[in-house]
């Protein structure tokens, strides 16, 4: 078993520092127009050839997060639809194998179902040059997904970032220069250039006002960048798409069932944030008309790809979300 993790544990290092998609390098803070400071820190976009049988370049973010005691960084995902940081175990048996204090740390309890169930309720992390939540991060150990079967592209990393740490934050991503940050508060020139409105939480995930023919329909931020544009809602979906297939039928996973897409089009209609026009993407027919979310109705999920020319600014504190172009 030692032998194994030892191995994992080479190959990893190995890997990482190989592959040159996860090679990424910090900024150091930087000081926004009026004075305030945002800790940035970069990330890069890892590709997904089979996501949505459509070749996704740009599929998920990674960020270097760099754990107490050990000597490189991990790569993680980062998602805003995550609710909660985790490790896959793989990942935590090379940590504890190169920094045996790191067991210690480690919380046990017992499920309903029996299961042990681990979690570190507080591991110091940096992401870039900053120490984040006050240094402290909690983080659950679950089963590395390509153990079975699911996302065997991305072979080197190690668990996913929540935007929990940024719970009382305000929370930066500036695609067009693939960075992330952070601030106690939206400076000046941000507030000035960009557009703001109220967000709502629905099950715990960031819902936002998208406008179609002048009318707001609230949809889930996504946690990826697949170019899809999620429609539950048939009336909504016949009005937006053009008379031009990509696909008929769809099987993908989502984030409660497996579900299917029964159409897909180019979306023919505009999509806007409030008076900032989006980058146009496909739109798929996912049948979910008749359920509710916490008793509210959601129109559909969109992803990043709508915002790649433009800062997405999460304000958690005052639950406000805004765009602000480049």
């Amino acid at each position: 078993m030692k032998n194994a993790v030892i191995l994992l544990h080479m190959l990893y290092l190995f890997s990482l520092q190989s592959n040159e998609c996860l090679s990424i390098s910090i900024k150091k803070d930087t000081v926004a127009v009026d004075g305030s400071k945002i800790n940035w820190f970069e990330f890069e976009w890892l590709a997904n050839p089979d996501y949505f049988n459509l070749n996704v370049e740009k599929a998920h973010m990674l960020v270097d997060v760099r754990f107490e005691g050990l000597p490189a960084p991990f790569p993680l995902y980062f998602r805003l639809m995550a609710t909660e940081n985790t490790i896959y175990n793989k990942t935590k048996d090379a940590m504890i194998w190169h920094y045996p204090a790191f067991e210690q740390k480690i919380v046990r309890r017992q499920s309903a179902g029996r299961s042990v169930i681990e979690h570190f309720p507080g591991i110091e992390i940096k992401l870039g040059d900053s120490r984040l939540n006050y240094g402290l991060a909690a983080f659950k150990v679950v089963t590395d997904p390509r153990a079975t079967g699911q996302n065997a592209h991305a072979i080197n990393v190690g668990g996913t970032i929540s935007p929990v740490l940024f719970s009382k934050k305000v929370l930066f991503i500036d695609f067009p220069n693939r960075r992330i940050g952070y601030s106690d508060a939206i400076p000046e020139g941000y507030l000035n250039r960009g557009i703001y409105t109220k967000l709502q939480f629905v099950m715990g995930y960031i819902t936002i006002p998208i406008k179609i023919r002048n009318k707001k329909y609230w949809f889930w931020l996504s946690g990826d960048s697949t170019p899809v544009l999620e429609v539950y809602n048939e009336k909504l979906f016949n009005r937006i798409k053009s008379n031009i297939h990509t696909k008929d039928s769809l099987l993908v996973f989502s984030d409660f069932n497996k579900i299917e897409i029964v159409s897909g089009t180019y979306t023919y209609e505009d999509v806007y944030f409030e008076t900032f026009k989006l980058n146009r993407q496909n739109v798929y027919f996912v049948d979910r008309e008749k359920t509710r979310f916490d008793g509210k109705r959601i129109s559909g999920t969109i992803s990043y790809a709508f915002f790649f020319d433009y800062t997405i600014v999460i304000d958690y504190k005052n639950q406000r979300f805004g765009l602000v172009p480049k």
